[in-house]
């Protein structure tokens, strides 16, 4: 938006929660604030092994929940830095087509702002999180790392965490609840720990993780959910044995994986293609299937990394900003070699 601006467009961004998306807000930043703790409190658990005798007086989570917090607000001055510029408009609210080239903006409020259109349109709205159909989930109650890291931040480290997924974000906080002294269990429906990463580094973390008392119960499904007396219960079904077993918790984490968030923007009114799972296709180029429509970052379904979506960005400046003959095809070779 800043480069547009910069060139002589009049811009518009609409966004409906803190700015700077999940990895500054929700995500790789504000969990590092918080691994980086737990890192500490293993190393010195595992400092004899080099001769060096530590020990662990207490652990401020106060403290650690201010320096997470405060990395957080940083979206403050995003968001009042933004406002500053001038030719650019701030729509507050969740957008979503109305047409081929347009858009309005539902405010929190439920009222609507006026019908947008623009010659040029990038959708960079993301993913959210995947929470899987499990019989009575909604009404035991259970939070994903978005509610996380806002309403269902805890006051102390649970005493016991149930965590249904077994891929980064789900080993991310196991790694980090264990390190407070919760009793961490994990539900890998996979036949392995973060089945994305090589075997050899899987079954390193799946030793690591059972070393730190850890639960992985993998090649496991969970079929129904429930409370009793205060606590959080997960019926889990080996897909193997077809055994079920009954774990409980103090909270629940859905950590089963991300969806795109092209349905909530009705893309199906602008003719905009999704895939069977709903990410946006687009070409070499990044553009959509109607013209002047391109879409970066998680919500294209290409590797939801925020380096791979920063280098997007960069792609579309260049290509949008230069004479034909300048641009560049480079993210399909980027996707090739990556796929290799």
């Amino acid at each position: 938006v800043q480069v547009a601006v910069q060139r002589g467009l009049r811009c518009a961004l609409a966004e409906n929660s803190k700015f700077g998306g999940t990895c500054l807000t929700r995500g790789c930043i504000p969990s590092k604030m918080l691994t980086t703790p737990a890192d500490a409190i293993r190393q010195a658990e595992q400092a004899s092994k080099i001769g060096v005798n530590l020990r662990l007086e207490n652990i401020s989570w106060d403290s650690i929940g201010r320096r997470m917090r405060r990395q957080i607000d940083y979206c403050r001055d995003i968001e009042h830095n933004l406002t500053q510029i001038e030719n650019l408009d701030i729509y507050r609210g969740n957008a979503s087509f109305t047409g081929k080239k347009t858009l309005r903006v539902r405010h929190a409020d439920g009222s609507f702002s006026e019908e947008l259109t623009a010659a040029h349109i990038v959708i960079a709205a993301g993913a959210r999180p995947l929470v899987p159909a499990v019989e009575g989930l909604e009404d035991t109650g259970y939070m994903t790392y978005e509610t996380f890291f806002d309403s269902d931040f805890p006051k102390t480290p649970w005493n016991s965490l149930l965590i249904i997924g077994g891929g980064a974000v789900a080993a991310e906080f196991a790694h980090i609840f264990s390190a407070m002294g919760t009793a961490v269990t994990m539900i890998q429906r996979n036949a392995r720990l973060l089945p994305k990463e090589d075997e050899d580094i899987s079954a390193f973390a799946q030793t690591q993780f059972e070393n730190n008392a850890i639960t992985v119960l993998k090649n496991s499904q969970v079929v129904r959910a429930y409370s009793d007396n205060n606590e959080k219960h997960l019926v889990v079904r080996d897909n193997l044995s077809g055994e079920e077993t009954d774990v409980r918790g103090e909270a629940i984490l859905a950590a089963a994986g991300v969806q795109s968030n092209a349905d909530l923007l009705r893309v199906d009114n602008a003719g905009i293609a999704t895939d069977e799972h709903g990410w946006i296709q687009t070409d070499a180029y990044l553009q959509t299937g109607v013209p002047g429509v391109w879409a970066l970052g998680d919500i294209n379904g290409k590797y939801p990394f925020r380096h791979k979506a920063n280098y997007e960005a960069e792609l579309w400046i260049h290509n949008f900003f230069s004479p034909k003959k300048e641009q560049k095809e480079d993210i399909s070779r980027w996707y090739k070699k990556e796929k290799k």
